[in-house]
């Protein structure tokens, strides 16, 4: 993982994740523009209390080499609770099968259902289409994304609607 939005959540070269940027922004340093999280008034699902959690846990409980400034972001941690390596699309996918088992939600999904619910939640709430590509890893005016989005404004910015 290097550089783009890949490395979103890799840590400061300067040895941690810098917080409490410009305007309430966590800037993560990703060295290619991608690195500012915006602090969400809810702690519950905030990404940015989310991240200082998450690298507080890894510190305390993985050994320090995955705390480095150049280890990766996130890690993939087997059954027993031993850091593995960095995370792959796998890994993703394994963490969030095991995290809807233990809950009890019976999921049909893939990887790329995470990438569709933030085209469309996104959407919903009026978000920027470009700021949406920007994060979702589309291209910009993506026909991909620009399809997803008809899904969600199919009947509410329908153009026959109101017609007669």
């Amino acid at each position: 993982m290097t550089g783009g939005p890949s490395a979103l959540f890799r840590q400061s070269r300067g040895g941690g994740v810098p917080f409490g940027g410009a305007d309430g922004a966590a800037v993560l340093d990703d060295g290619a523009g991608f690195g500012v999280l915006r602090y969400q008034q809810d702690p519950e699902v905030c990404p940015v209390e989310a991240w200082k959690a998450y690298r507080t846990r890894l510190a305390t409980d993985a050994e320090p080499r995955w705390s480095q400034p150049d280890a990766p972001a996130f890690v993939g941690v087997d059954r027993h609770g031993n850091v593995t390596g960095g995370m792959v699309p796998h890994s993703v996918a394994r963490a969030v099968e095991r995290i809807s088992a233990r809950a009890g939600i019976p999921l049909a999904w893939t990887g790329h259902s995470l990438r569709i619910g933030l085209a469309a939640t996104a959407r919903k709430k009026g978000k920027d289409a470009v700021a949406i590509a920007d994060q979702g890893g589309w291209a910009r005016h993506s026909r991909s994304m620009n399809g997803y989005f008809q899904r969600v404004d199919g009947w509410e910015d329908n153009a026959t609607a109101g017609l007669t």
